[in-house]
């Protein structure tokens, strides 16, 4: 069926190459359990592409060892410049028909990779999205499950507005090259990356697969940067990520999707509001917070026009439309009802 078949050593017939990006920055301690759970993949034809992002510990001799140990392992070295473009150094050099990215501390069932292909070819899917667990500990219970579901491109957008950690991360996700296309991740950004890109891929796609399996093991570390204290950076990058969202829906002319875009939008300029106001210091408070209520006042004449979202039953609409007021006209209230704040002031917005 499919002509660029390979064949192993031993005879064996593979299918079709399947690239893995890994961006390595100073995590020498985490990375050969996460390079190892790929060498451990039933699926065997595979490309790991490690970008090493300026590592300053051991991590860029780890991936040279395992270049000089296992063929499929391809190594590109390059001066720090972020998550982003440590990706986008990858995604410029696949060779696979698939690609799914993996983040350095984490680590994968041995099925990982075999059971989203086999579903990505049974199904004439574009992207396989699987489940994932949130782990502090060095081992994880992986979970296989029969329960699967297609869904277009489009439905896989509108999972953001639902399951946005899940349904915004590159991770946990085999995605067939020609669908990411030129999409790039935005260098230079710390925070949010992945919001501001992965819409983009899942509106090029037809057919989804979400798989309720539980194959991804995704590590909380202490020095992870949605774990670093609240700053600028972390307010502001965000929230253009939710911005870029909405205009990007605006100008493909997808009324639904826009919709929900700029109430997310709005939702986060009052969360963000009320963090920067009640829970955290930060240099030029007072500006910060009057350049947030500008733009939650323009934003909320924007969603007052809204007559209705897609996504929002009926019966809901009007406790939609109070949470909407509430976070224009009374924000202490927006605050002790919807923000919650992590432990150690590790706040996301």
């Amino acid at each position: 069926m499919y002509e660029d078949w390979q064949y192993n050593l031993k005879g064996q017939m593979r299918m079709e190459k399947v690239s893995i990006i890994i961006p390595v920055y100073n995590c020498e301690e985490k990375l050969e359990r996460c390079i190892k759970s790929i060498e451990k993949q039933q699926y065997e034809n595979l490309e790991i592409i490690l970008i090493d992002d300026g590592s300053t510990d051991g991590s860029g001799s780890i991936c040279d060892s395992y270049r000089d140990s296992d063929l499929r392992v391809r190594v590109f070295h390059q001066e720090n410049s972020g998550v982003s473009a440590a990706r986008n150094k990858g995604i410029d050099n696949i060779n696979g028909k698939y690609v799914t990215f993996i983040d350095a501390d984490d680590w994968i069932a041995e099925n990982y990779i075999s059971r989203m292909y086999d579903l990505a070819i049974q199904n004439d899917a574009e992207i396989v999205m699987c489940n994932y667990r949130m782990v502090k500990e060095e081992e994880c219970q992986f979970e296989q499950k029969s329960e699967t579901r297609i869904i277009s491109g489009r439905d896989a957008v509108k999972m953001q507005f639902e399951k946005a950690f899940l349904a915004t991360s590159p991770w946990c996700k085999l995605i067939r090259t020609d669908v990411i296309g030129d999409i790039r991740f935005p260098v230079g950004r710390s925070y949010a990356e992945d919001l501001a890109t992965m819409y983009k891929i899942f509106y090029q796609a037809k057919k989804v697969v979400v798989d309720k399996s539980v194959m991804y093991a995704y590590y909380q570390s202490a020095e992870s940067v949605m774990h670093r204290a609240f700053n600028k950076e972390k307010l502001e990058e965000p929230l253009a990520g939710y911005a870029e969202r909405r205009d990007y829906f605006e100008k493909v002319g997808d009324t639904g999707l826009r919709n929900m875009s700029l109430r997310s939008y709005y939702n986060r300029l009052v969360r963000a509001y009320c963090l920067v106001n009640y829970h955290v210091q930060m240099k030029d408070k007072e500006a910060v917070l009057a350049e947030l209520n500008i733009r939650i006042n323009t934003t909320y004449r924007d969603v007052r026009k809204i007559g209705k979202y897609e996504d929002i039953s009926s019966d809901k609409t009007i406790l939609l439309r109070g949470k909407l007021f509430i976070g224009r006209y009374c924000r202490r209230i927006f605050d002790l009802l919807f923000i919650k704040i992590p432990p150690n002031n590790n706040i996301v917005v």
